[in-house]
């Protein structure tokens, strides 16, 4: 029997170095990401304590396009949509490792610098 090829893998590493403005654009995305799990999960409590039912991230989703149209929260809508429900899709695995007894449960995230 002929025996099969084996498999290269390979790893490379790569270093990004943004300008001093894609710098504060990638802070400000990173600082989204963080509000909008924070609020998410805030949401996802009360929501579970009010009628013991879990918010899907679709209906975080539809939320979180109100929450935009807000005057207190307009600054979401300049930055890009995907990564903001990429934070509610993450959260909503985390709910699912949790309740899955794989992880413990969602906390809150805090801001890393200041």
């Amino acid at each position: 029997m002929a025996s099969l090829p084996r498999s290269i893998e390979r790893a490379y590493r790569q270093r990004s170095l943004p300008s001093r403005e894609q710098a504060q654009r990638l802070l400000r995305l990173m600082g989204a990401r963080r509000f909008v799990w924070n609020w998410a999960l805030k949401r996802q409590e009360e929501h579970y304590a009010s009628t013991r039912k879990h918010l899907s991230w679709v209906a975080l989703s539809r939320e979180l396009t109100e929450a935009k149209r807000r005057p207190e929260t307009a600054w979401l809508a300049e930055l890009p949509r995907e990564p903001l429900v990429q934070s509610l899709r993450d959260l909503n695995a985390a709910w699912r490792q949790h309740f899955q007894q794989l992880a413990r449960r969602p906390r809150r995230k805090k801001s890393m610098g200041r």
